[in-house]
């Protein structure tokens, strides 16, 4: 809640003029509550066994507790304040300095002295922007233009509300925003300047729409109301005041209450409603018996005095413009000293009394031209600090204009030079990712021809040399026919692989130069498989293998007839590879709509998950001894795969270490 603080400013030699000081505080209940919480907060931090008075939070409970008897105890203000600052600076805690400054310039703002009000709201102003206390900134801003106003320097009040207003709205602060609009709008209703000030009242009523403030928008309604009033439309003066005076009762704010209470006899007044008048200004009466505030006092005797002016009750008028007159002096109000002469001019011309008539009406008239300079001088200079206020609002508008302008077009220069930096760097990338493609094929490409030299130079050679020997011995009769005889399965067993390796090499081969390609026809499953166990009956018989043919009913698949031979030869020969003897192959079929799924599976040493997605993957695979010291390539899967990818199909492996493998072979079956 807030409450309007009075007093007087020099403007010629002692001549003071009337402001409202806006600051936050609360109805006299809440007060007491909220200063009584503040000292049970501090009181138990006092008590805790570890405590430290340079504790953050305590220093906040003191400045806090300190602002709490703004309107109660100056001096317990002061010492709070002081001791606050004391024990922040020994911290070097800076929000706490800044908050303690903020709390000693509010007290000798408003003990009226105002050198050492500065002097703290300066040394605040600078530490809190520093380091970004916002609220306590836009605060200490409030302090400044407050003091400004209450010494009569308007145009200087203005322009610290006008800057504390921006950054208000700069932080989204809407609290600090209506303080800052409320108060540049009371400075043009004090010079009744009324179309100056509605615009920012109206700004404090859309800002308040949004806040929730039932007390705020009552003083902001209130202040409408005596600006209304002055410009002559009592309907809307009437109306703002009394939805003013609602919230002010339910709130039991009674400085304000008395204040709308003023508006509404002046209202009726100038209405011609004299016992309406009356009856308001003696509510105003009531209410201050309990509030110390000479200002309303005086401006309620006086509207007292001219209502009963009014119905000629001439006795009771003089009463009360000699009670205005005195407490005007008293106070220096010098609008209420003018108002009140006029009042004892008009008693006195009708009790025909014409010296003191006269003494009052050159009273009257002096000190009015001399308030009338001063005002004249005020508006003039607040006018001239608007324009220049306004002035340089244009001009930073058109200097950040120009500085956004140079912005764009650093940006667009920026743009432009950087699109073919990208472009180049896109294509350095992109020719890295082709280089580093390029040589991990050329590394596989290394990796596959020495595997193949090795096989040429090894598996095959190996062989062929052994022939060659054995021939050249029978030729040379060193060796004799029943010697050949016993060394003839083991010989055919060599030629049989080195004929199966080198088929598989030049098939290789063929794919490198010239690609392959497959010609799909329907080809007979069971008839494929048994030409394939037949030609591998020996190494069958050999190891004692159990080989489970699943005979289908003429099953048939689509897919090139020779490139099916060679990917089961393969994988069949590689079962019989890593079967253990006595073990046992498995052949079966799985016919689906769309696929014809193969599954051969053997009871071997099987592949752990490694080795299974080197086999998928494409890596080189490393050819493992068989069971029986069978060699190999390595050759077989790759050209398996190859073959599967050229012919639509796909290989999905399942095998367990020393448990056994399955490979399944998807092809599209016949006529899909």
């Amino acid at each position: 809640m807030k409450l309007f603080h009075s007093c007087f400013c020099d403007g010629f030699k002692s001549f003071r003029v009337v402001f409202t000081f806006f600051l936050v505080v609360q109805s006299v209940t809440a007060q007491v509550r909220f200063r009584d919480s503040l000292e049970s907060k501090r009181k138990n931090l006092e008590s805790l066994k570890d405590f430290n008075e340079t504790d953050t939070t305590y220093i906040k409970t003191i400045y806090q507790l300190a602002n709490s008897y703004a309107y109660h105890n100056r001096d317990s203000m002061l010492q709070l304040a002081s001791k606050s600052l004391e024990i922040s600076k020994k911290e070097g805690y800076s929000k706490g300095i800044a908050g303690s400054n903020l709390a000693l310039a509010t007290a000798h703002m408003l003990s009226g002295k105002f050198s050492k009000a500065f002097e703290h709201a300066q040394l605040t102003e600078r530490l809190s922007k520093e380091i970004k206390a916002d609220t306590i900134y836009l605060r200490t801003l409030n302090v400044l233009g407050m003091g400004h106003f209450m010494k009569g320097e308007y145009p200087k009040g203005y322009l610290v509300c006008q800057k504390g207003k921006m950054e208000s709205e700069r932080t989204n602060n809407k609290e600090m925003q209506v303080v800052f609009n409320m108060n540049i709008a009371t400075s043009f209703a004090i010079l009744r300047d009324a179309e100056r000030a509605l615009p920012y009242y109206q700004n404090c009523l859309k800002l308040l729409k949004t806040m929730n403030d039932e007390v705020q928008l009552a003083e902001v309604l209130s202040n409408l109301g005596y600006s209304f009033i002055q410009k002559g439309e009592y309907v809307k003066a009437s109306k703002y005041s009394h939805d003013a005076l609602h919230i002010f009762e339910t709130h039991r704010i009674g400085a304000w209450t008395a204040f709308v209470y003023i508006n509404l006899g002046e209202i009726a007044l100038k209405q011609g409603e004299f016992d309406k008048a009356i009856a308001n200004f003696k509510k105003s009466e009531q209410l201050l018996l309990d509030i110390d505030d000479k200002q309303r006092e005086a401006e309620t005797y006086l509207g007292l005095a001219a209502s009963y002016l009014m119905k000629n009750e001439l006795r009771l008028s003089e009463s009360y413009a000699l009670r205005a007159e005195t407490i005007s002096r008293s106070i220096n109000l010098y609008p209420g000293l003018i108002r009140a002469f006029d009042i004892l001019y008009q008693i006195h011309k009708e009790k025909n009394q014409p010296e003191l008539a006269i003494a009052y009406l050159e009273a009257s008239g002096n000190l009015a031209d001399s308030i009338q300079v001063a005002d004249n001088t005020t508006k003039f200079l607040m006018l001239e600090a608007e324009n220049n206020f306004e002035e340089e609002q244009k001009r930073i508008e058109i200097e950040n204009k120009k500085k956004l302008e140079r912005q764009k077009a650093i940006t667009y220069l920026s743009i432009v030079l950087l699109i073919p930096f990208l472009a180049i760097l896109f294509l350095i990338r992109r020719n890295i990712k082709t280089q580093k493609i390029a040589n991990e094929q050329l590394i596989q490409i290394n990796a596959t021809k020495d595997k193949v030299f090795s096989i040429i130079g090894h598996d095959l050679k190996a062989p062929i040399n052994t022939l060659q020997e054995l021939l050249a011995l029978y030729k040379n009769k060193g060796i004799t026919e029943k010697q050949i005889a016993k060394i003839t399965p083991r010989l055919k067993e060599n030629v049989d692989h080195s004929a199966f390796t080198l088929n598989n090499l030049l098939f290789w081969a063929q794919k490198q130069m010239n690609g392959i390609s497959a010609v799909p026809e329907p080809v007979n499953l069971k008839g494929v498989i048994d030409e394939i166990i037949v030609l591998y009956q020996e190494q069958i018989a050999k190891k004692e293998l159990l080989v489970v043919h699943k005979e289908g009913d003429n099953i048939q698949i689509f897919v090139d007839k020779e490139h099916i031979k060679i990917i089961l030869r393969n994988i069949i020969f590689n079962a019989i590879k890593y079967s253990d003897k006595k073990g046992e192959i498995r052949i079966t079929y799985a016919v689906e709509p769309e696929e014809t799924v193969i599954e051969i599976c053997d009871s071997g040493i099987g592949m752990d998950k490694n080795m299974i997605n080197s086999i998928l993957n494409g890596r080189n695979i490393v050819s493992n001894p068989g069971t029986d010291n069978e060699k190999g390539t390595g050759l077989g899967l790759d050209i398996c795969k190859e073959l599967l990818k050229i012919n639509k199909g796909r290989l999905h492996i399942e095998s367990t270490p020393n448990t056994g493998s399955c490979f399944k072979l998807f092809f599209k079956t016949k006529g899909n």
